[in-house]
């Protein structure tokens, strides 16, 4: 019976890490992972997933060590480092709220198609933001029971899809790795990738789960790595491999960087199966994606709160459902334009901060819990590790800004009503450098004048 709850516990930590970093985004990877083919692609996987479960233990530890359950803060100040301490708390903060306003838009938004109607974005806002508060009000464990239950829904749901697709496609064509791959495909891929990882703001949430039990927390911190690494090797080699036999011309458009739109691989992908309820099935996965993230994330941001505040639960649930649905109300762009450095910032937040801390700690003797990673030379490592995400989610920041359009991840997040008004205006969805005066004469383009325009200038 004992052995039986343990590994209830840690299996139930293991699938809220999972739950949180596996997002909707998981759709758009096969988009930016074409030129790598699928040994490179599972080479990448296995190397993020390594790279995943480093951080995570590192993180561990200076919970583990400063009972500093919610903060990055209290860590900071435990072993002598408030600077990064506080930096690393604030981004973290930033980064949640920004999320959570992400998943409350894109849920409202799912809700209302599926109500029918999708214009009285207020009212489904609204109604939504209810629901996941009333969630909230819940016992933590209960909701970290039912994430359980929507992550194994996700990956069934994942996998018949999968075996779908492969089983009404004729494979005869299997994808290789280019031969060259330019500095701007890596500086898109890894941040993209890193983020999709992202589960270290639920760690004091994950050791809280595992009672700060060490052996607990390594095997939650091993199947919270390996589990999304397993999903995203499963999902992105199965649409590499029916887009390059069904749509060999959607394929090029991959490996070139001209795919953007997941609109369009859902189209190409139901061709190719000729069958109607494929979107269908895209429709599920996103929703228990989304609902999983928002689970993820809102129980972590809820602890940072509640550690802080100590007030009363509604009031602090109101805070955490309430602030990121005004953000995602009032400025519906803010989250957007986070998403596009998240990558920075979660570098920040779970390599950079937490090494530094790590290497301060183990100056600290003796340590109220013999550290999960003592390896030095493992931690600089990381910690070099991070400095590279940051460099790469720079030049990948510098080329949006200098004329590139935004990356699958974020152009799977621009509205409906968005890309209607770029179709109209005539720009293409894809990564292609503008000149200013191009710019200019595209954004004067009314389109062809009817008469009946005529006459209302008249």
């Amino acid at each position: 019976m004992q052995n039986l709850s343990f590994s209830r516990s840690h299996m139930s930590a293991a699938f809220l890490l999972a739950g949180t970093a596996i997002g909707s985004g998981m759709i758009s990877l096969p988009m930016v992972l074409a030129q790598f083919g699928l040994t490179g692609t599972c080479f990448i996987m296995a190397v993020f997933a390594i790279l995943t479960y480093l951080t995570a233990l590192i993180r561990s530890d200076l919970n583990l060590n400063s009972f500093a359950e919610a903060s990055l803060k209290d860590a900071g100040k435990a072993f002598g480092c408030p600077l990064s301490g506080g930096v690393g708390d604030f981004m973290l903060k930033l980064l949640s709220v920004a999320l959570m306003a992400a998943y409350l838009s894109g849920g409202a938004s799912i809700l209302g198609t599926a109500l029918g109607c999708p214009d009285a974005k207020v009212a489904v806002m609204c109604v939504f933001c209810g629901g996941v508060a009333l969630a909230f009000l819940r016992a933590s464990e209960t909701l970290v029971r039912v994430n359980k239950v929507l992550f194994i829904c996700l990956f069934s749901t994942l996998l018949a899809l999968v075996l779908f697709l492969l089983i009404r496609t004729p494979l005869h064509v299997v994808p290789q790795p280019a031969e060259h791959i330019p500095l701007q495909r890596w500086s898109t891929l890894v941040p993209i990738l890193f983020t999709s990882f992202g589960f270290q703001g639920s760690i004091h949430s994950m050791t809280k789960l595992c009672r700060n039990d060490r052996s607990k927390v390594q095997k939650a911190c091993l199947w919270g790595s390996a589990i999304p690494a397993v999903v995203y090797c499963i999902w992105t080699t199965a649409i590499l491999l029916v887009t390059a036999n069904a749509s060999p011309a959607f394929f090029q458009k991959m490996l070139l960087g001209q795919a953007t739109d997941v609109g369009e691989l859902v189209r190409v992908l139901s061709q190719a199966t000729s069958s109607r309820c494929l979107q269908s099935f895209v429709w599920v996965v996103s929703t228990l994606a989304l609902l999983t993230s928002i689970i993820g994330v809102g129980v972590a941001l809820l602890d940072i709160v509640q550690q802080e505040w100590k007030g009363a639960k509604i009031r602090n649930v109101a805070v955490v459902v309430g602030v990121p649905a005004i953000i995602a109300m009032l400025i519906p762009n803010a989250f957007v334009r986070i998403l596009n450095v998240s990558g920075v910032i979660l570098s920040v937040i779970a390599i950079l901060v937490p090494c530094t801390l790590s290497l301060t700690m183990q100056k600290h003797h003796p340590l109220p819990c013999r550290p999960l990673l003592r390896s030095r030379l493992v931690i600089i490592a990381v910690f070099l590790c991070g400095w590279g995400i940051v460099a790469l989610g720079v030049i990948d920041g510098c080329m949006l800004r200098c004329g590139y359009l935004p990356h699958p991840r974020v152009s799977w997040m621009i509205s409906l009503r968005s890309k209607i008004k770029l179709k109209r205006l005539g720009i293409a969805m894809r990564p292609v450098t503008i000149s200013a005066t191009t710019k200019a004469v595209l954004m004067c383009r009314k389109g062809p004048t009817t008469t009946k325009n005529k006459k209302r200038s008249l």
